[in-house]
């Protein structure tokens, strides 16, 4: 979800934030507007990396979570099974 919005929000950023100009060529460039847009796109680029932050940590606890699931299925099973020689 955060980096959703992390991506529309730099999408948005671009939208709004920018200016077109034609030169005597008649070539058309973006020139981005200064201020509102710095802080905008802090903004943005914060809510991306709070999601992959969040990625992140979800895929650690998973991990933990799995190793403590296998950990406990390897001792029932060694319970279940008799010992053999």
């Amino acid at each position: 979800m955060y980096s959703f919005l992390g991506v529309i929000a730099l999408e948005e950023n671009e939208v709004v934030f920018s200016q077109i100009v034609v030169d005597e060529n008649g070539v058309e460039s973006a020139v981005k507007m200064s201020g509102l847009s710095l802080y905008s796109e802090v903004t943005a680029w914060l809510l991306v990396t709070a999601a992959c932050f969040y990625v992140l940590l979800g895929f650690t606890c998973i991990q933990v979570l799995y190793r403590r699931q296998t950990q406990k299925e390897a001792e029932e099973k060694k319970k279940r099974t008799p010992n053999q020689i």
